[in-house]
């Protein structure tokens, strides 16, 4: 088991960037909601893609402060990926602007996934929307070696513990 860090994700250089952020709210309703059906710690997941900045899913994939996460109730734990070359770097933060530039309409939630996820009938989807771990899941191909089809962030997380050699745990951060 590794030994938990208490970080500012506010003091992060941006030479250590994009990261990867999950999050949990515990006082939100479909932050907990999503946890209870997915059996998970984590609701969300994100890139820091640029210094007090994250690239997240909410209604519309769009970059929001990172202030909008720290506060009461809510818990970050970050990831980077070992071994993140320049050019590797620079192919995270090209997936994540291609996103951000797209209509709003292709930037928009997968509300239907979150049902299939719910009743575990994963193939249930929007195939034309994503929501946010499928989204990191396709980007994360694209970057290190296979990772499974429509994971939950929960999974994710298990999966980056399982692989040492390919990511390394950053710290967490906590409401103070």
């Amino acid at each position: 088991m590794q030994e938990m860090k208490i970080i500012d994700p506010e003091k992060i250089p941006s030479s250590d960037l994009p990261l990867i952020v999950l999050s949990a709210h515990d006082t939100d309703s479909t932050s907990w909601l999503i946890r209870w059906f997915t059996n998970s710690s984590y609701n969300h997941i994100m890139w820091m893609n640029r210094k007090g900045f994250l690239a997240s899913q909410g209604l519309l994939f769009g970059e929001v402060p990172i202030e909008k996460y720290m506060k009461k109730g809510c818990r970050l734990k970050f990831w980077a990926i070992k071994d993140f070359t320049a050019t590797k770097k620079r192919l995270a933060c090209s997936l994540i602007k291609q996103r951000l530039d797209l209509p709003w309409y292709k930037r928009r939630y997968d509300f239907l996934g979150i049902i299939g996820q719910s009743i575990n009938i994963r193939w249930i989807n929007n195939p034309w929307t994503t929501y946010c771990s499928e989204q990191m899941a396709s980007d994360l191909l694209k970057i290190v070696s296979h990772i499974p089809g429509k994971p939950s962030p929960e999974e994710l997380n298990k999966l980056f513990k399982t692989r040492p050699d390919e990511f390394e745990y950053c710290g967490h951060w906590f409401f103070d």
